[in-house]
């Protein structure tokens, strides 16, 4: 009796092993797929949790090899405000700084960088978790910032294979709730 409950624990572990197995391989194929692109583009709602304020925004994204350019389209009164981030330099294209100047407590100097360093988890980023959704998963990768960990909980689109979802935690906190709204293809142009 005790061989064969051994025998069907380790058939069952086998099991668990291999689909978990599976879902690591499809996530980094998504994540290769994504990455690979000239051009990632996309809008983005993105929900800040700065100390005890919540604010809102929507932005226009874009990935090109290892730059993030960022702009605000809404609030109306931020339209226009934008960023573009190389690595850890951030150029400001606005006057009104306050969007980039705010800090979540004791995390990212500016949660614009959220982007890039999400960009730079979907690259590099340590791949410690995936639990399989439907027909989509959802991974948990693990980026760092000037020594310091954030994790990223990204959540693919089993049809498209592109995120949907991202949240950023720090210190087990939610720092940014980002939810895709749609991705664009890049505009294709021909040299003569």
């Amino acid at each position: 009796m005790k061989k064969v409950v051994h025998l069907l624990l380790c058939v069952l572990l086998i099991t668990l092993f291999s689909a978990c197995t599976d879902g690591r391989e499809r996530v980094e194929e998504y994540r290769a797929d994504f990455t690979s692109r000239q051009e990632v583009r996309y809008r983005a709602q993105m929900r800040l949790h700065l100390d005890h304020l919540v604010r809102d925004y929507t932005l226009l994204v874009t990935h090109t090899g290892d730059q993030t350019a960022l702009s605000v389209l809404e609030p109306e009164a931020m339209a226009g405000l934008g960023a573009a981030v190389a690595g850890e330099k951030m150029t400001l294209t606005y006057d009104d700084v306050v969007f980039a100047g705010e800090r979540v407590e004791e995390s990212l100097p500016s949660p614009l960088l959220c982007f890039p360093l999400f960009w730079e988890a979907m690259k590099t980023g340590n791949l410690t978790l995936v639990t399989e959704m439907g027909d989509g998963a959802e991974a948990e990768l693990i980026c760092y910032y000037e020594e310091t960990e954030y994790l990223f909980r990204v959540q693919f689109d089993g049809k498209t294979q592109l995120p949907r979802k991202i949240h950023v935690l720090h210190d087990g906190k939610t720092l940014a709730e980002i939810g895709v709204e749609g991705y664009e293809e890049p505009e294709v142009t021909f040299e003569s």
